[in-house]
Formats: C-alpha cells, sequence, structure tokens
C-alpha cells in the first residue's frame, strides 16, 4: 500500500465511518501486522521496564487476567502504558495516536469499534503503588497526536479520553487495542521509550477506583521498543480465526455512535 494510501485508509478509520469491502463494513489499515501482534502476546518484553518490580507477574512479559469473561463486569476500557528502558536519568518524550478498542462479540463473533479518538492520562509510579499519580512533566494534544513528556523510572498510563464503553451484547470471542508511538522527532530527550497495552473491565462506566473490587484487568500486553518512526503496537484476546475474520470481513462501526468514541 502506498503512504497516500495508507494516509486516507487511517483517516477513515479514525472517523469510524470509512467503508471496507463489505457492505456497511470498515477495514483496518494493512500496515497493522495483526499476526505481528497476535504473536506478541506469548513473547517477552522487548526491554525490560524501569522502576517495575521483576516479581510483578507482567514485568518481563505480557500475561491474560480476565480474557474475553467478563463475568459481573458491565464496562471496559482500553488503555497503554509507556516507561522508560536502561539507567538513562532525565525524561521520555514520546507521541502518541490513533488509539482504539475494537471487541468480537456475539453468536455471529462480530466485529465492533467501541473506543477511538484523543487520549488522556497521567504519571505514575512504575509499580503503581496506591494508585498515586501526577500530571505529565508535558502533556500536548494537537489533532490526533499527544505528545508526553514523563520522567524516567516513572510510567505514564493512558486511555480514551471520552471515556469506558458498555459491552456488547452476547459472549466476548476477543477485544483489540491498538496505537501508534513514536518518539517525539523535535525532542532530544535520551532516554529510551516502552509502550504496551491493556484493557480493564469495570462494575459499569461510573465505577470509581477501588483497590481492584470495581475493576480487573483483561490483559496486560508486551512492551515494544519505540523508536522514532510510527509504529503499530496491539494486544489481542482474541483466536486466529476471529482476527482472520476482522481481516477478511472488517467490522461494525456503527459502535463508533457510543459515547465513548
Amino acid at each position: 500500500m502506498r503512504r497516500a494510501e495508507f494516509i486516507v485508509t487511517l483517516a477513515a478509520l479514525l472517523a469510524g465511518c470509512g467503508s471496507g469491502a463489505d457492505a456497511g463494513g470498515a477495514s483496518l489499515p494493512e500496515e497493522i501486522d495483526l499476526a505481528a501482534i497476535q504473536r506478541d502476546g506469548s513473547l517477552p518484553h522487548e526491554r525490560a521496564p524501569r522502576g517495575v518490580p521483576r516479581g510483578f507477574d507482567w514485568a518481563r512479559g505480557p500475561r491474560v487476567g480476565a480474557g474475553n469473561t467478563p463475568g459481573a463486569f458491565r464496562a471496559a476500557t482500553g488503555w497503554g502504558q509507556a516507561f522508560s528502558s536502561g539507567d538513562a536519568d532525565g525524561r521520555v518524550v514520546l507521541q502518541l495516536r490513533a488509539l482504539q478498542v475494537l471487541v468480537c462479540a456475539g453468536p455471529q463473533r462480530q466485529w465492533q469499534l467501541v473506543q477511538r479518538g484523543p487520549i488522556e492520562g497521567r504519571q505514575f509510579r512504575a509499580d503503581f503503588a496506591g494508585n498515586a499519580s501526577a500530571a505529565a512533566e508535558h502533556f500536548e494534544l494537537q489533532g490526533e497526536v499527544a505528545t508526553v513528556a514523563f520522567a524516567a523510572g516513572s510510567a505514564f498510563h493512558f486511555w480514551p479520553a471520552a471515556g469506558r464503553f458498555e459491552l456488547p451484547a452476547g459472549p466476548l470471542c476477543g477485544v483489540l487495542v491498538l496505537v501508534q508511538a513514536r518518539l517525539d522527532p523535535d525532542s532530544a530527550a535520551g532516554a529510551g521509550a516502552l509502550v504496551g497495552l491493556g484493557a480493564d473491565y469495570w462494575l459499569d462506566r461510573g465505577a470509581h477506583w477501588d483497590q481492584y473490587r470495581t475493576n480487573r484487568d483483561i490483559a496486560i500486553g508486551r512492551l515494544r521498543v519505540v523508536t522514532p518512526e510510527w509504529r503499530w503496537i496491539g494486544l489481542s484476546t482474541a483466536g486466529d480465526a476471529d482476527l482472520q475474520r476482522l481481516r477478511l470481513q472488517g467490522y461494525d462501526p456503527g459502535a463508533c455512535r457510543a459515547a465513548a468514541c
């Protein structure tokens, strides 16, 4: 796919109403490698995240939490997290865009786009102790691109600004979270950056955090090294057949009329 064609396809996807090859559907940009995202679920992080205790069950690699079984939870959200790698001090400066979440659900195993748009986030301790947070050292949103600076050794946790979405009716067959990330080309910051994705179930769209009694993670994805070039990063809890169906048949963009879009 030529660059101009890719930009048009991505713009249609972010608008939520792009036409795909199938009537009433939308398609993912071809540059998203779903097979690679699926493999990431069984591979270690590309580098160790600084400040994350080695005893954490996701410190070395991704892991699935509740997976596709929400139980009593009725809402969810995708999210991302960024860390520094290595021992460099200073700060990490990176850019993020195109955060989106798709869900596969129901007897027809239909994919729907349920979250997309601008992000917001906070700087946390790398071990997330007490869930304490502060504003990032710098956060600027220009169009779809967020430029973020945070202290090396800490974490920047981000999520869709529009908030959580209500889970669709019927059993779930997969959650797919996607984002593009790169190092800020206008910054000389030396600390390396890692970005990974995740998703959480919540009791409902308005539930407050309560020591993990009101939410549970769906999965925590592989941390990938961020470079000066835009890179797609993803997390999937879907099976190979459902991801193949997403690529071939597209998804229903109607859910993008929900508040979370």
